[in-house]
């Protein structure tokens, strides 16, 4: 029977640019989905994040040494995937990993950048087939 799993990205209150904790995934580990919430926004507000994800093992490669690729991800409102997502407003931002059927990953870590008063949360979604 399928099990969704829930592992925070970012803590509640996060600001700046990061390039956050990675969070390993099981093997059974089948489909992958990002909650992003914009907590709340100052003037101008924007913040562009992604996912990126590794093979390696956290106890074979710390998050500082490894060689980290850029996820395709699919907005819950479109079919069209992107790599990174640029929002502006107070709200939570669903995205899925594309291709999830024939894609599958060890670690993955949440990135933000071009962060303008905007102050967000992350949480990791994960379906378990085991």
């Amino acid at each position: 029977m399928a099990a969704i799993a829930c592992a925070a990205l970012a803590a509640t209150g996060s600001t700046g640019n990061n390039n956050h904790a990675s969070v390993e995934l099981g093997p059974e580990t089948s489909q992958l989905a990002v909650a992003f919430i914009v907590e709340a926004v100052g003037a101008t507000p924007a913040v562009t994040f992604k996912l990126q994800a590794t093979f390696d093992r956290a106890k074979d490669v710390a998050d500082g040494a490894v060689a980290w690729f850029d996820l395709l991800l699919i907005p819950a409102d479109s079919d069209t995937g992107a790599v990174g997502s640029t929002v502006t407003a107070v709200g939570q931002y669903a995205r899925y990993l594309a291709q999830a059927h024939s894609r599958f990953v060890r670690r993955v870590r949440l990135v933000t950048s071009s962060n303008t008063n905007v102050t967000y949360r992350a949480h990791l979604h994960a379906v378990n087939s085991r």
